[in-house]
C-alpha cells in the first residue's frame, strides 16, 4: 500500500513508486468530524486507490491552479462539446469563481473550501447590474443600489456548483485529482418552483385579444401556446419545415443570439428536441394566411430582400421583418408583454406572465386531459419523461384528483345501479 505521511498543516501525504522507479506523490486534507476509525478507514482506502493509480499510470502530480485548470477545460472539453450559449453562461459565472479560488491548486482544492464558497455566494455575493442603461441617471443609480443590496438566490448558487462540478469531472477523467471535492460537498438545493401555467379564463382573454394584433404575432402566439416550442426553436423555424399537406411542423434547429457572435442557427439542444409536431387546423389557416402575407411582402422588396441580412442567415424563415431578416429571439417576449398590458391584463398579471408560461400552459393542459406523460414530454422536447414529470407535477396532482373524484363517482353509481346502498 502507498506511504502515508501526516503532514504539519494536518493534511496527509500519499507516496508510491511507478513502474519507472519514479516516486509520486499527492496530498488529501481530511474533512472535518470524521472520526478515528472513520479517518483511519477513508485513509486506507484513499492510499489503496492512489497506489493503484500510480501502478496504473493514472496519478498526475497536478500543481495547476483551478483559474489555469478552466482555461484547460475550456479549450479541451467545454468547446467542442458545450453549446456556445451555456459556454457564454459558464464564462460569466466562472468570473466570481476565479476572483474567490481561482489561486487554489486543484490537487488542493478541499470540500470544506467550497463549502465555504457556496457560503460566501449566499451571504455576500450580489447580483450583476450590467448590461442595462437608462437615459434617467436617477432611476440607473436606484437601480443600482436595489441590485447590490439582492442576494444570488439558492437557483443561482446551485449553477456554480453544477460548474464547478463539471470542471473537476474533467480533473478527475484526465487524471489530474483522484477524486471530485464537489462530491463531498452539501451542495445548495436547487429550489423547485412550480411552472406557471395561464387559467382558462386568462387564455379566453389573451385568445380574444390577439385578433386585433398584428398576423405575424397572431401566428407566433398560437404556435407557442399549441405546440409549447421554445422561443429559439419558434423563431428558427422556416418554412421548408412546414409540412402544410400533413399539417406538421419540423424542429431541427434553433436561433439563437450571443453578445459577440450575433445570430446564429444551431441544432436543438438534445436530440429528442428534434421532433414533428402536429398542428390543429386553427394554426394552419393562420399559417397559410401568413406565408401568403410573407410572399407579397419579399415581392414588393424585390432585390434588396434579405439584402441586409448575413449569408449565414439567409434563408426562408417564417418570422421575419419586411425585408426578409430574422426575428431577433428576444424581440417576441418584449412585443407579448406589451401586448398584455394592451389586452388588458393587469400589472401583477404581466409580470407573471411570460412567454414561456404559454409552453407551460400546453403541457398543463394537456397533462389535466389525461394525456399520455410520454406524449407530452415528445411534444415538448424533453429528453424523457422523467423531466416533464418533475416540470409538471402540480399539473399531473390536479390530473390525479380528477381522477380520483371520476373513478369515486363510477363506483358510486355501480353501486345504485346493483340496487345495494
Amino acid at each position: 500500500m502507498a506511504y502515508i505521511e501526516k503532514l504539519k498543516s494536518g493534511a496527509y501525504r500519499f507516496q508510491a513508486y511507478d513502474g519507472g522507479g519514479k516516486r509520486q506523490r499527492t496530498t488529501w486534507q481530511a474533512p472535518e468530524g470524521l472520526t478515528p476509525a472513520k479517518l483511519e478507514k477513508e485513509l486506507a482506502r484513499r492510499a489503496a486507490l492512489f497506489e493503484e493509480q500510480v501502478k496504473h499510470g493514472q496519478a498526475a502530480d497536478c500543481t495547476m491552479k483551478l483559474s489555469d485548470f478552466y482555461k484547460f477545460w475550456h479549450d479541451k472539453y467545454a468547446l467542442p462539446n458545450l453549446a456556445p450559449k451555456t459556454l457564454y453562461t459558464y464564462d460569466i459565472l466562472w468570473k466570481r469563481v476565479d476572483a474567490q479560488i481561482g489561486h487554489v491548486r486543484i490537487d488542493k482544492l478541499t470540500p470544506s473550501r467550497l463549502q465555504s464558497f457556496y457560503a460566501w455566494l449566499s451571504t455576500e455575493a450580489t447580483q450583476a447590474v450590467g448590461g442595462y442603461k437608462n437615459p434617467d441617471a436617477e432611476k440607473q443609480a436606484a437601480r443600482v443600489e436595489a441590485a447590490a443590496a439582492k442576494k444570488l438566490s439558492p437557483k443561482t448558487v446551485h449553477e456554480y456548483h453544477r460548474l464547478l462540478s463539471s470542471v473537476l469531472s474533467y480533473a478527475v477523467e484526465m487524471q489530474f485529482i483522484p477524486e471530485n471535492p464537489c462530491s463531498r460537498v452539501r451542495a445548495p438545493k436547487k429550489p423547485t418552483a412550480e411552472a406557471y401555467s395561464l387559467t382558462p379564463e386568462q387564455v379566453g382573454r389573451m385568445m380574444a385579444a390577439l385578433e386585433n394584433e398584428p398576423l405575424q404575432f397572431q401566428v407566433m402566439t398560437k404556435l407557442y401556446l399549441n405546440t409549447g416550442m421554445r422561443k429559439s426553436e419558434l423563431c428558427g423555424l422556416t418554412w421548408g419545415a412546414y409540412d402544410n399537406e400533413h399539417a406538421l411542423l419540423r424542429v431541427d434547429c434553433e436561433l439563437q443570439y450571443l453578445p459577440g457572435s450575433g445570430l446564429t442557427v444551431r441544432p436543438p439542444k438534445t436530440e429528442k428536441s428534434k421532433r414533428h409536431i402536429k398542428l390543429p387546423p386553427s394554426v394552419v389557416e393562420a399559417l397559410e394566411a401568413l406565408y401568403s402575407q410573407q410572399q407579397a411582402q419579399k415581392a414588393e422588396a424585390g432585390e434588396i430582400w434579405q439584402d441586409a441580412t448575413p449569408v449565414p442567415l439567409r434563408r426562408e424563415f417564417m418570422f421575419t421583418n419586411e425585408l426578409g431578416s430574422p426575428r431577433h429571439p428576444d424581440s417576441f417576449p418584449h412585443a407579448f408583454k406589451d401586448f398584455l398590458s394592451r389586452a388588458g391584463f393587469s400589472e401583477d398579471e404581466v409580470k407573471s406572465i411570460h412567454t414561456h408560461t404559454l409552453r407551460h400552459t400546453m403541457a398543463s393542459l394537456l397533462i389535466e386531459a389525461n394525456m399520455n406523460l410520454t406524449a407530452v414530454a415528445k411534444r415538448l422536447g424533453h429528453s424523457d419523461a422523467s423531466t416533464t414529470n418533475r416540470i409538471y407535477a402540480h399539473a399531473i396532482d390536479r390530473a390525479d384528483a380528477v381522477a380520483s373524484d371520476v373513478i369515486d363517482a363510477a363506483l358510486q353509481a355501480a353501486v345504485k345501479g346493483s340496487g345495494r346502498s
